[in-house]
This record gives C-alpha cells, structure tokens and sequence, in this order.
C-alpha cells in the first residue's frame, strides 16, 4: 500500500475528516493530538470496518439523525476489513492472530508462525 484516503462525516464524533495518508517512504504513520482531538473516534471508526459487522456500523451516537459517510481507499481501491488492525490499550493483543505482523519483521513473524501453528 503506498496510499490510504480516509474520509470520515458523522462518525462518533468526527463531524468530517478527510485526509491521504502517504506510506511511500515510511510504513507507519503516527498520529499525535491531544484529549479530546478525535484519536478514539478515528481508531473507533477502524474497528467497526475491521469488524464489517453490517448491524453496527460507524454512526454518530449523539446526533442518530446525521447521516454517516465512511470511505477508506487504499491505492485508490476500497480497504479489505480483514487488512485492519486496532491496537488499543483495552485490547488483550495476545488473542489476535495478527499482532505478529503488527510487532515483528516479516521474517521474525515467520519463525513465530512456524512455531505457534
């Protein structure tokens, strides 16, 4: 991926959020703000389209009557769910298959895979 476009209107509190994000030369992005500045509502938003539960899907749970736009491209392509992953500090990371990628070299997840499965 070299190119993520997120844009997010009424979802749990981000009234509309648009932005591309450039992985071009870095793998990882950082996103830093302080209380209050949207962070869980962004990582919130994630999970719900990591999770593609169609029953609970992003909203705005103060105003139900605004109408919720959520589009997530990568490489100008819609994002497969399965490809998101929300690490959050009430997560237990250790039950999520994926947290070898998130934390360790395509090689190191390997030998971690290879022992573990």
């Amino acid at each position: 991926m070299q190119k993520l476009k997120v844009s997010f209107k009424n979802c749990f509190g981000i009234s509309n959020f648009e932005h591309e994000f450039d992985f071009a030369n870095e793998n990882f992005v950082l996103i830093y703000a302080p209380n209050g500045m949207m962070k869980s509502s962004f990582a919130k938003t994630f999970d719900c389209i990591a999770k593609n539960d169609k029953k609970h899907p992003p909203c705005d749970r103060v105003f139900t009557d605004r109408v919720t736009e959520c589009t997530v491209l990568s490489d100008n392509n819609q994002i497969d769910p399965a490809s998101i992953f929300v690490a959050n500090g009430e997560s237990e990371l250790s039950t999520d298959s994926r947290i070898t990628t998130f934390l360790a070299s395509k090689e190191l997840k390997q030998q971690y895979d290879n022992i573990y499965n």
